[in-house]
This record gives C-alpha cells, sequence and structure tokens, in this order.
C-alpha cells in the first residue's frame, strides 16, 4: 500500500491551486477560493480568513466548512494591526464574531492555528485552520511557512482591490461632479448625490437639509428612507436634533448609538446609528447631509470623509454653480493625483545602506505630480540584485495603476526564476491581456550576481543601458532582449549577459532623459549622456545620478517634458 501525500505535497498541491485564482477578482471570492483548497488538503473542520482594510476601518471575516456555505461578516476593525506571528489556541478561534459565525455553522474546534500572510507593508490577512490533520499541519509555524508562498498573490489580490474601491470612488466623485455641472434644480441635484453616494457609504436613510434663515428647510426629493408620516419630524430648528446640532456648529459627527444620544429626533425607530456633515461654502453653513443606518457603530472616519466631499461638492452647487466646472475639475485632478501619487510612492523601493554599498542609485523626477517611470532592486539571500527600470505609456493615474501591477509582478517573478527572459515572457503575457491597444510598457530587467561581476538581462523594447569603462571611452550598449511589453502576445524574449570589470558599472536611464528638449527643440541625446557619465565615472552612484540630473536640467530647462528616471549599478563605491 502506498504511503499517503506528505505535508510537502498537500503545500505544494494548494500553492498550485491558489495560483489558478483570478488575484483582479472580487478579494471575497479570491479568499474563499484560498479557504477551500486549505480545508480539502488539509482535513481541518473548517477554516477562516481575516482582512483588515484600514482606510475604512473595517474588517471582513469569511469562514469555511469541508461542506457548508462561505459565510461572511462585515464589521468595524479591533484595535491595533492583524497579528505579525503565528499562534496555536485551545478551542477558539481569534476573535468574537468568529466564533459566533463557527457555531453557526456547527464547529466546535479543539485545536485553532493561526497564521499570518505578511506583505511588504505588514499582515495582509490571517487565515486559521480548526483541528486539521496534525500529520499535515503540527502547528501554526508550519502553516505560515507554507502560506508565505502564496502571500506576493494575495497581496497582489488585496491590493486590486484596494485599487478598485479608490477608482470607484474617484469615478463617483466625476459622475457627482458631472450632475452638478448639468443641474438646474438644487432639490434634484442633491436627490441625485444621494443616490451615488449610496454606492460609497451604504445607508438606510438619508436625507440633505438647506438652511432658510433661522429653520431647515427639507429639500424634500433629497430625502431617503424615512417613513411618509415623519415629514413634521423632518422640520427641524437650528440647534434641534443631531442634524441641528450640525447647523448650528457647522460640524461634522458620527454617533455611534442614537439611543444614547439625547439629541436624537426619533424620526425613524430603526435608526442606530448615524453621521452628520454641513455644507459649507465661504465660511457659512448651508446645509446638512444625514445618513442613518439601522447597524450601531455603521460609519467610520474614512466614510465622514467621503461625505464631507460629497457635502462640499453639493454647496459649491447651491451657491457657486456659475464656478462649477472649473473648480470640480480641480478637485478630481487633485484627487486622482493623490491616488496615483500613493501608488508610486508603494511602487519605489528605498535605497537602503547594503544597495548603496554596491554602488547603486537611482532617481526619478516626473514631468507631472506623477510618473509613469519606475525602478526597483531586490536583493536576495544569496547576495545577487534584481534590477528593474521601466516606463510605462502615458502619464498620471492611468499609468500609476499600471506601474503597481508591473511592480508586483515584478516581484511575483523574481520568486520563482532567475532568468529575465522569462520574467519579460511572463509580463507580456500579463500587460498584453490587460493594457489597452495604446498602452505598453518598456524596461530593462536584469540580475546582478553576487560579486558584482556580471549582469544577466533582458532589454524588452527600452532605451538600451550601458556598460561604463574604468577607463577609455568606448561604452557597450545593452540591447538583447525583444518588443515593447503588453503590445504583442506572440513577442518572445531572450537574455544577454555583460561582465564587469572592476570599477565598471551600469547606467539605465528612461527616455526622458535622451528626448528631454532645449528651447529649440533638439534633443539632449544618448551621446550627451554618455559623455556625461564618462567625465563623472569616478563619482560615488548618487552623485554620479546627480550629474546626469543637473545636466539634463541645464540642458532644457527646469521643466521636464517627460519623465525622467536614472539608475547606476556597480561602480568604485566602497563595498
Amino acid at each position: 500500500m502506498s504511503a499517503g501525500p506528505t505535508r510537502r505535497d498537500v503545500f505544494r498541491a494548494i500553492r498550485l491551486e491558489v495560483l489558478t485564482l483570478d488575484p483582479r477578482s472580487d478579494l471575497r471570492s479570491f479568499a474563499g477560493g484560498v479557504i477551500r483548497p486549505l480545508l480539502e488538503r488539509t482535513g481541518a473542520k473548517a477554516g477562516a480568513v481575516t482582512l483588515r482594510f484600514a482606510a475604512t476601518q473595517r474588517e471582513l471575516l469569511l469562514l469555511a466548512t469541508p461542506d457548508g456555505p462561505l459565510r461572511r461578516r462585515v464589521g468595524r476593525a479591533a484595535e491595533g494591526n492583524l497579528p505579525v506571528d503565528p499562534a496555536t489556541t485551545a478551542g477558539r478561534f481569534s476573535g468574537i464574531d468568529l466564533e459566533e459565525m463557527a457555531r453557526a455553522a456547527g464547529v466546535r474546534p479543539s485545536i485553532v492555528h493561526a497564521a499570518p500572510i505578511r506583505g511588504h507593508e505588514g499582515t495582509v490577512a490571517l487565515v486559521e485552520l480548526a483541528d486539521p490533520d496534525p500529520a499535515l499541519v503540527p502547528d501554526a509555524e508550519t502553516l505560515t511557512a507554507a502560506l508565505a508562498q502564496i502571500a506576493p498573490v494575495f497581496e497582489l489580490a488585496f491590493l486590486h482591490s484596494r485599487l478598485r474601491r479608490e477608482r470607484l470612488e474617484a469615478r463617483l466623485l466625476h459622475a457627482v461632479s458631472q450632475e452638478l455641472g448639468r443641474a438646474v434644480d438644487a432639490e434634484a441635484l442633491l436627490g441625485t448625490i444621494l443616490d451615488l453616494l449610496r454606492q460609497v457609504v451604504p445607508y438606510d436613510a438619508a436625507a440633505v437639509f438647506l438652511l432658510a434663515e433661522d429653520a431647515l428647510a427639507v429639500v424634500r426629493q433629497s430625502v431617503r428612507g424615512y417613513p411618509e408620516d415623519s415629514e413634521e419630524l423632518l422640520h427641524l430648528k437650528v440647534g434641534q436634533g443631531i442634524v441641528g446640532w450640525s447647523a448650528k456648529t457647522g460640524r461634522p459627527q458620527i454617533v455611534a448609538d442614537v439611543k444614547e444620544d439625547p439629541r436624537y429626533v426619533d424620526a425613524r425607530p430603526e435608526t442606530r446609528s448615524e453621521m452628520v456633515a454641513p455644507l459649507r461654502s465661504g465660511g457659512h453653513t448651508l446645509g446638512v447631509f444625514n445618513l442613518e443606518s439601522d447597524r450601531p457603530d455603521a460609519y467610520s472616519s474614512h466614510d465622514l470623509e467621503l461625505l464631507l466631499t460629497f457635502a462640499g461638492q453639493a454647496a459649491v452647487a447651491v451657491e457657486r454653480a456659475q464656478l462649477l466646472e472649473e473648480r470640480e475639475a480641480a478637485r478630481r485632478l487633485e484627487q486622482e493625483v493623490r491616488i496615483a501619487r500613493r501608488i508610486q510612492l508603494f511602487s519605489l523601493p528605498r535605497i537602503g545602506r547594503s544597495l548603496r554599498a554596491r554602488g547603486i542609485a537611482a532617481r526619478t523626477l516626473p514631468s507631472l505630480e506623477v510618473s509613469g517611470d519606475y525602478y526597483d532592486f531586490l536583493e536576495r539571500e544569496d547576495g545577487s540584485v534584481l534590477v528593474a527600470v521601466a516606463d510605462v505609456s502615458g502619464k498620471g493615474i492611468p499609468a500609476a495603476l499600471i506601474l503597481s501591477s508591473l511592480r508586483t509582478a515584478f516581484h511575483l517573478g523574481a520568486r520563482t526564476t532567475d532568468d529575465p527572459a522569462r520574467w519579460c515572457n511572463d509580463l507580456n503575457a500579463l500587460l498584453q491581456a490587460s493594457l489597452r491597444d495604446t498602452e505598453f510598457v518598456t524596461g530593462v530587467f536584469g540580475v546582478l550576481s553576487p560579486d558584482r561581476r556580471t549582469f544577466r538581462y533582458c532589454n524588452a523594447g527600452h532605451n538600451p543601458p550601458f556598460r561604463v569603462p574604468a577607463r577609455g571611452e568606448t561604452v557597450d550598449f545593452l540591447e538583447t532582449g525583444g518588443m515593447i511589453l503588453g503590445a504583442f502576445a506572440d513577442a518572445t524574449y531572450t537574455a544577454g549577459t555583460v561582465t564587469l570589470a572592476p570599477g565598471e558599472r551600469l547606467v539605465l536611464y528612461t527616455d526622458g532623459v535622451t528626448e528631454a528638449q532645449d528651447p529649440a527643440g533638439e534633443e539632449f541625446d544618448a551621446d550627451r549622456l554618455v559623455e556625461t557619465v564618462l567625465a563623472h565615472r569616478d563619482a560615488g552612484a548618487n552623485d554620479l545620478v546627480a550629474a546626469v540630473v543637473r545636466a539634463v536640467r541645464r540642458f532644457g530647462g527646469r521643466r521636464l517634458s517627460d519623465d525622467l528616471t536614472v539608475a547606476v549599478v556597480g561602480g568604485p563605491d566602497p563595498v
């Protein structure tokens, strides 16, 4: 009789099943898809995943049994971050909500292993298994080690979920702006805003009140979810009720339980929590937004931030309709830049002491507030360094979103192979399936050997890096590779290798350097770049990067026509 599957076989099978999941799918579906193979392969009685969303102060709890449905609960996140260390507890899950869900599923565990899935910014999720086969999962540390293999995919799914939410918020703000621009009737306008707001901040009842001298005049068309006989209660005076308090003070507030607040006017018996935000313009309160929920403690500070944004737009519509289009366009752009800037800051690495000791430095200057350029350096335990410099077509938030996906895919590929050509083939397949016809990426991806003597690379349609000699005037350009990424499904890629003698270094860059133009329209070009580098080749890596940036700025003036990135790898810097 053959032996049963080993622990290694089980977790390899789980990893393969998880890697077939689409990280761009709904996060609930993706997490549920992770639980199922864990249950089936480990013999556990139940499995749970906890996802915490810091921006919205919410938790998503998922629990499944081998033969039962996936159970889901959303609530306010507990204090603090998710655990970073594995743990084993006797007879219970990590929280009261999960315990209730387990009891409802008929699960009474003896042992529960809790294992964190760690990402670049901390714990992404907490996975718990109840009573797994001890031969396969003897302790929480074993489970944590196995989950580390799928952590990058889980982090990518989490990132896609966050980006979807932020894009939805941006689209809704844009939609509200359009409605504000078309609206003539303020009552119909505010009702439309409430309907749009519901897609981002759920509520069971809502209203917009506009101030008329010392009274709150209800915009009847913008009332949602109140009983028909509550109209008299809704005709509040300034200072009366939570809404009246906001009108009088001009301040927003979240009330976790209206039953504990004597100011609440009981216009709707089902209401348990409430959120109010004033409509202010020019230092004056024009009205108040009011959202109510049947759940206690339903609203977070993130919800209030969104509501205040909507309230600001409504106030502009009421008082300054003639300036609406210009002001709302600026508001949309500001939000897009904030989102894109956050994505870019997440994508660019920090060059620490060990990288600097290897003669590595880089700098990106955006032509707009957000760049479409990307560079990355990944240190590995064997002493090698993975290098990437890329340029995404376009600028602003679309380029930043592509850049974020590129970074995640590069990190995933770097875990599975040392072959830069394989990275480019995989990146091309991923991008070709997700980019639009006009979008593409160019880049150079490579591995610097532990002794800094060889650099194995693949150039995907990018400006060729070059090797700088310690002496002499001849540089070698690195052109081996293939086509641009994301444009051609049948593109193939090959890798090249360059040897670095002592004192030699590599310079990588984007076309914002060589295509920078002076006032007469002449380009900086590759010859000027090489000349600048040779003139400063004995400088440290940071100083060499700074010298190139200065030369480009002097040539083209202070304003850049395109994003600019320069990276230096290797050289005379001390180790």
